[in-house]
């Protein structure tokens, strides 16, 4: 049977698909012709999902059928979703796998994002211990202020 199918509002593209097949091959099938891999994409049958391991038949799919392709949005990653506790060479790692992440870092942060951005592993743990012990050091003098006002 002959199946079309609508990408993103372009020119629709027809496809020779078995009769008994199921939604695993027509998946595979869509996937090679828009060289996408299968898990990115989605396809939509009378504004439904088709899903995985389902007989065309059996969801109402025919000859001359039309199916959308709708690509599945990917979220981006942001800072505040990494813990406090990453370690240097797990965010140094982070940064380059996403660099929409690093922007981020030098948005908020920009002496942070520009040593990430360097990519040296050594001054990051030195900036990060700075900044964890002046954190430490800045609590130790609030408990030390209380202490004069209550002596």
């Amino acid at each position: 049977m002959q199946l079309i199918f609508l990408l993103d509002g372009g020119d629709p593209v027809a496809l020779e698909v078995p009769e008994d097949s199921d939604s695993d091959l027509l998946y595979q099938l869509v996937a090679a012709e828009i060289a996408t891999p299968p898990n990115k994409f989605l396809l939509l049958f009378n504004d439904k999902p088709v899903e995985i391991g389902q007989i065309l038949i059996t969801l109402g799919i025919l000859d001359g059928s039309t199916l959308t392709i709708q690509h599945k949005k990917t979220k981006v990653p942001s800072i505040y979703e990494i813990p406090a506790n990453t370690p240097p060479d797990q965010l140094m790692s982070l940064s380059r796998q996403h660099p929409e992440l690093l922007q981020q870092f030098l948005r908020s942060d920009p002496e942070l994002g520009a040593i990430l951005q360097s990519e040296d592993l050594p001054k990051l743990r030195m900036f990060l211990m700075k900044r964890f012990m002046k954190g430490h050091q800045e609590e130790y003098t609030k408990q030390q202020v209380w202490v004069w006002i209550l002596v």
